[in-house]
């Protein structure tokens, strides 16, 4: 059959285009068209060239399509897009398209293989996701979305790569010049099995939210290896996609959730306005049910739409890691205020789970906000008090201000907060009680120690606008 149709193109092994592409054989045929292998001869790199039939070469209007093919596909550059290389027209003025060379086989071998999983499906449908992202956001509808037309390759790692094919029937939402005269013939395009029931009613009416419709049914049916609607003619398939319920598609795959099949079934609303609206929501939608590996293309999707103002503006997942304690200076105290664990904001997308850290006590909460008080109040102290009774009175110097603690993060408030400022007060000494902080200039001599003082305040030379009552002893705080 190959060596047939390349008689019928008037091309035979050997054939070189355009002075540098050699024709080797035929790789597939559809509807309106030939593919087949090829080589650049001075790169040595394979290609794929697409011809139109011999017999649609005649028709005008079929060649124009084909030429629009080539420019709708290559103004979008997802890499889910099989890439458009050179365009061309053979001596009898057919045109062709070169394409690169795609090694794999497209999703409707699928349903002949071994059952695909879930993960494979849901990852293959927002790949194609990505690609009419790009393309909706230039204007373009593809309109015969279907297994036949996503070609599944390997990347250079080995994961599955899918690049959606055919864009020969696409419709731009704002067409150029050279594509006017194509909306004139009011035919049904496309393939009836995954076309929406407005595409069956008008194909040139029809927005971005018919190829929901399809990517739906192409979900549908790699879970469930049928289609939703099916019918033993074209006019009872028809019937059925304008007025029946899908099939039952937890009946035909039990694993499917019930979460999923909501997923799949508002794609197949009837009414386009009840279906998600972008393939950004689409795409949200199967995110939770998607591989790891789908997560950053399901964000990508949903800022290239949103750069062209079809979605709104996607949550950017981030990873948290566990936030170190906040620790709070003052002078030589180091007070550390623990962290909550329940205050951790959880992300989008990580599922990153922190290691089990060691809880503190409540206890030790406690003991750290006090003790931090403590020596706070007993800093202040020795910076504020009066000098000492005696025949000679130590040299002072004016005290340095106290600076307002220096917080390195945010983090919630300790659990034992003071319930007003601490005052300057003289110490009650105590065994539990850390020492005074003693003043940075002191005599050379060592003073002996005085004997216990009295808790009595000393009498002010000067009245205190304000008397204050006698505060707590800011060092008894129950950590005998």
């Amino acid at each position: 059959m190959g060596e047939d149709q390349l008689e019928r193109l008037t091309l035979t092994p050997g054939t070189v285009l355009a002075g540098k592409y050699s024709v080797e054989r035929v790789l597939g045929e559809g509807g309106m068209g030939v593919v087949v292998a090829a080589t650049h001869l001075e790169l040595g790199e394979r290609v794929a060239v697409k011809f139109l039939h011999p017999d649609a070469v005649e028709n005008e209007e079929v060649a124009q399509r084909f030429v629009r093919e080539a420019r709708a596909a290559v103004k979008i550059k997802s890499e889910h897009v099989a890439r458009i290389i050179d365009v061309g027209r053979m001596d009898n003025g057919s045109p062709y398209m070169v394409m690169e060379y795609l090694a794999g086989h497209d999703l409707s071998e699928e349903k002949h293989a071994a059952e695909l999983g879930i993960e494979d499906a849901i990852d293959y449908v927002i790949q194609a996701c990505d690609a009419m992202a790009e393309a909706h956001a230039a204007g373009i509808v593809h309109r015969d979305l279907k297994p036949a037309n996503l070609f599944l390759t390997e990347r250079a790692d080995g994961m599955g790569l899918v690049k959606v094919l055919d864009f020969g029937i696409s419709k731009m939402t704002q067409p150029d010049p050279a594509s006017l005269s194509l909306t004139k013939t009011a035919t049904a395009m496309g393939s009836p099995l995954y076309m929406s029931p407005e595409q069956m009613r008008s194909a040139k009416t029809v927005d971005h939210r018919t190829d929901i419709w399809s990517l739906g049914v192409i979900l549908f049916e790699l879970l469930a290896k049928t289609t939703p609607f099916t019918g033993t003619s074209l006019p009872e398939l028809c019937a059925a996609i304008l007025a029946d319920s899908p099939r039952n598609l937890r009946e035909l795959r039990p694993e499917v959730s019930e979460e999923l099949e909501k997923v799949v079934l508002k794609c197949l609303e009837r009414d386009p306005a009840r279906r998600y609206q972008n393939v950004a929501e689409l795409a949200s939608a199967l995110g939770q049910f998607a591989p790891r590996r789908s997560r950053p293309l399901i964000e990508r999707i949903g800022k290239v739409l949103s750069r062209a103002g079809m979605a709104e503006e996607p949550e950017i997942p981030i990873s948290i890691a566990a936030p170190r304690p906040a620790e709070v200076t003052t002078g030589a105290a180091h007070v550390t205020v623990p962290f909550v664990e329940g205050a951790r904001t959880n992300a989008a997308w990580t599922e990153t789970h922190q290691p089990d850290t060691k809880k503190k006590s409540p206890l030790f909460a406690v003991a750290a906000g006090a003790a931090g008080v403590a020596v706070l109040g007993a800093a202040a102290w020795a910076l504020t008090r009066p000098p000492a009774p005696g025949p000679e009175t130590l040299p002072t110097r004016a005290a340095t201000p106290v600076e307002a603690p220096a917080v390195t993060a945010r983090a919630p408030e300790p659990v034992v907060e003071p319930s007003a400022a601490v005052p300057a007060a003289e110490p009650v000494p105590s065994a539990s009680a850390p020492a005074p902080v003693k003043p940075r200039e002191a005599r050379p001599a060592e003073k002996k120690p005085e004997p216990k003082p009295e808790p009595k305040p000393e009498p002010e030379a000067k009245p205190e606008p304000k008397p204050q009552p006698k505060p707590k002893n800011p060092l008894d705080i129950g950590l005998k």
